[in-house]
């Protein structure tokens, strides 16, 4: 811890602060206002259902930094994966398109309906 120095100005300064009284007076009815909010405080808070708790915690458990950056990790991985199941979903539907209009470039006449 520092040594007190024993400057002229910090003696100074010390004593002017040790005579510093505060002369604030406070507002009317203060004590009462205090006492009233204390009272409300007081009151039991009405509960909420089962579903308002629910969105309660899990809002909770989202604002803390690292379940948030695990459940957007998660997102990612969900949305990279719908996105390539989509993606095989569409290949296969261009695969059989394409494999049909070789087949009738092939052979004009050809019924690819049977």
């Amino acid at each position: 811890m520092n040594e007190p120095r024993n400057d002229p100005e910090d003696l100074a300064l010390r004593n002017l602060l040790q005579r510093w009284q505060v002369e604030a007076t406070a507002p009317p009815r203060f004590a009462e206002g205090v006492w009233r909010r204390v009272g409300r405080m007081a009151e039991p808070v009405p509960t909420r259902n089962g579903w308002w708790r629910w969105v309660t915690a899990v809002a909770e458990l989202a604002l803390r930094p690292r379940f948030a950056a695990g459940y957007l990790a998660a997102l990612l991985v969900l949305g990279a994966g719908m996105g390539a199941l989509r993606g095989q979903a569409e290949s296969r539907g261009a695969a059989g398109d394409l494999k049909g209009r070789y087949v009738q470039s092939v052979d004009p006449f050809f019924d690819h309906a049977r």
